[in-house]
């Protein structure tokens, strides 16, 4: 069983503050691809760019 996401504010393991901070690290990202305010974009729009960035990484080989 796994355990569920902790909603506490003082949890540093916060489940919601894990996700805006992903959000925000993943808008940087778009950012420097050069998409131009991606809080602004629309779900499809935001999720079709993620596409466009995965597919422009290079692949990591693991060693």
């Amino acid at each position: 069983m796994t355990e569920s996401p902790s909603f506490d504010p003082g949890n540093p393991d916060n489940f919601i503050i894990d996700v805006e901070r992903s959000f925000a690290r993943t808008c940087a990202a778009l950012e420097e691809m050069g998409c131009r305010e991606p809080k602004e974009l629309t779900v499809f729009e935001f999720y079709a760019r993620i596409q466009q960035l995965e597919q422009r990484k290079p692949d990591v080989k693991p060693q």
